[in-house]
């Protein structure tokens, strides 16, 4: 009996324990959302409180202050608008890049700017006239002209440096338009103009600019013709390939009066430089008054810049000589002056960019 009565009330108490442990476990899960719920009521409650602090802040804060909230907030969308203007503005910068490289056209416009201050400079701008020739020695005179052709060097010869053919016209506008093509149809360009005296064995020059200080023009030699001898008295002349390449051979009197151009019987020279230009290496090739008779021959199609300070006076003292070349022996040459040069250059209209 006793035994039966203990494992009724065992059993009594595990009912009992597993009564409380399924309300207990009950209660506290239903606890949990509760708990959750009270904790982001919390959370919300101190995001107010400190929004409404900071409005505090600001409205009594000195004007220029601002609270941290306001200033990361404001920080963070600069970021963002910095981050996609400089996106506009690198694509900008990019397609500036790429116009510059394809053409620049401050360098034709610095290029005469550069040559009207240097005319211009005390220090150049009169050449030596008659005057001044009979109250000074050649020495002196000399002497100046070497001065004034180093300061036209200094100040002219890096602006000749950044033309290229797009600024001239020279250069195909089109990528995909082949160099040689361009040529061809500048070429056929000019034979309708000259329909009756047009030959692809010509020379054909453009005037890009001109003054009576200064002239800036541009040649267009087709392969295997060329420019003969001939002089630029009391001249600075500086060059540049723009297209092609060309073999340039330049010469001086051996007596050293290059202020007399006249050669009716031979008169010895000497040779100073026999090179090879072309578009690829951007020099600029300079032909002083001492040393101012050379030849350019076209390797290749050719379109080359000259600036000529002063320009050609046909009328004047510094009209264009040609002359005739004598090889005497291995490294002694003449020349001899030719009265009527059957060499023509006719004049191409311009097309490239305007002063």
């Amino acid at each position: 009996m006793s035994g039966k009565r203990e494992r009724i009330l065992l059993g009594k108490d595990i009912k009992r324990r597993e009564r409380f442990l399924v309300v207990v476990v009950g209660k506290r899960s239903s606890d949990r959302p509760r708990k959750r719920r009270r904790e982001r009521e919390r959370e919300r409650e101190k995001e107010r409180e400190k929004d409404e602090d900071d409005l505090m802040l600001e409205s009594d804060a000195p004007r220029g202050k601002r609270s941290e909230r306001a200033d990361r907030d404001e920080n963070e969308e600069e970021v963002g608008a910095g981050t996609t203007n400089n996106e506009k503005n690198n694509g900008k910068m990019s397609a500036v890049k790429k116009s510059n490289d394809l053409l620049d056209a401050n360098a034709l416009e610095h290029l005469v700017g550069a040559c009207e201050r240097a005319c211009a400079s005390p220090s150049i701008r009169t050449p030596d006239g008659a005057a001044s020739t009979s109250s000074s020695s050649f020495d002196e005179r000399r002497q100046r002209q070497r001065e004034r052709t180093k300061e036209f060097c200094s100040r002219l010869k890096p602006h000749v440096a950044r033309i290229t053919a797009k600024e001239v016209g020279l250069a195909a506008e089109e990528e995909e338009e082949e160099p040689k093509s361009f040529f061809t149809s500048l070429l056929k360009r000019v034979k309708k103009k000259y329909s009756r005296t047009f030959s692809s064995r010509s020379v054909y020059s453009q005037t890009v600019y001109g003054c009576e200080n200064f002239q800036i023009s541009t040649f267009i030699i087709p392969k295997g013709m060329e420019i003969p001898l001939h002089n630029h008295p009391a001249m600075t002349v500086f060059s540049k390939c723009l297209y092609g390449s060309a073999k340039v051979q330049t010469y001086k009197w051996k007596d050293g009066n290059y202020e007399y151009a006249r050669a009716h019987k031979p008169r010895a020279c000497e040779l100073v430089s026999d090179v090879v230009i072309t578009a690829l290496d951007d020099s600029v090739q300079v032909c002083s008054p001492e040393e101012n008779i050379h030849r350019v021959v076209a390797i290749t199609d050719l379109a080359i810049l000259d600036v000529f300070v002063p320009p050609y006076d046909a009328g004047g003292e510094r009209g264009c000589t040609y002359y005739e070349l004598n090889r005497e022996e291995k490294e002694s040459f003449t020349l001899l002056e030719i009265v009527d040069s059957p060499f023509k250059c006719y004049p191409m209209e311009y097309k490239g960019l305007k002063i």
